[in-house]
């Protein structure tokens, strides 16, 4: 009879320890571990995919998201460390020249460069290699020389700046910078 009530007390203890112990996920997960986990046995333990839903969490894993495991951006488990900022897991080779506006380019289907950022214009093959223009080390257009062109600037053209003739234009493609012309005479600009 000892020996039972010894059982049961030691029992009991380990009960009331087991749930006044902190969750590994931080002090503000505030759940119990079976909405979001299953334990088959007491090594595995499973994430609840039925009743766990990221939706829930402000960062919706949309696309891309989806296939990263869950270790690359909850690396110690306390779930309110996960930076959201898009560069705390994609290196920026652009910084500091375009800011923190990823979404200008790219998106969350894929990180290449979504052909809206300029319209398509400088696409070989469905894809833009931005190094035609562009150096990672200044995202102005320094590599660009207007006089290898169809269109070489020359008399008073020279002195125009760009957006003189490269205009914002909002149509089926979307909204950018028109810098390809299909027709470049005179008439076009000059009435």
């Amino acid at each position: 009879m000892f020996k039972l009530s010894f059982i049961i007390l030691l029992a009991q203890l380990l009960a009331v320890n087991l749930y006044s112990q902190t969750s590994p996920h931080g002090d503000k997960l505030k759940i119990k571990c079976d909405v979001c986990h299953i334990s088959n046995n007491r090594t595995t333990i499973v994430i609840n995919k039925d009743s766990f839903n990221h939706n829930n969490t402000g960062f919706p894993l949309l696309d891309q998201h989806q296939a990263v495991s869950c270790r690359k951006c909850h690396i110690d488990l306390i779930f309110e460390h996960a930076n959201k900022e898009c560069n705390s897991c994609h290196l920026d080779f652009h910084q500091p020249s375009v800011g923190k506006d990823c979404d200008r380019c790219h998106n969350i289907k894929s990180w290449i460069i979504k052909s809206s950022t300029h319209a398509g214009q400088f696409d070989i093959n469905g894809k833009t290699d931005c190094t035609r223009c562009h150096s990672f080390d200044s995202w102005k257009p320094i590599k660009f020389d207007h006089n290898s062109s169809r269109f070489k600037l020359d008399g008073s053209h020279a002195t125009l700046k760009c957006n003189a003739c490269h205009k914002e234009v909002i149509d089926e493609k979307g909204k950018y910078i028109q810098y390809k012309f299909k027709n470049i005479e005179c008439l076009n600009c000059h009435l």
